[in-house]
């Protein structure tokens, strides 16, 4: 039961963080200047 409870959390934490991360990423590849470094990474 802990260890399900973990799981939970850890998957929960994880969805927030990409959440926020996916939120971040797009107002900031919205800025002129870091399109060229975004298609950088995209080609990586």
């Amino acid at each position: 039961m802990e260890a399900l409870l973990l799981v939970f959390f850890i998957g929960l934490g994880l969805l927030v963080g990409f959440l926020a991360l996916d939120c971040w990423f797009k107002s900031w590849s919205q800025a002129p200047r870091h399109r060229d470094t975004l298609r950088r990474w995209r080609l990586r």
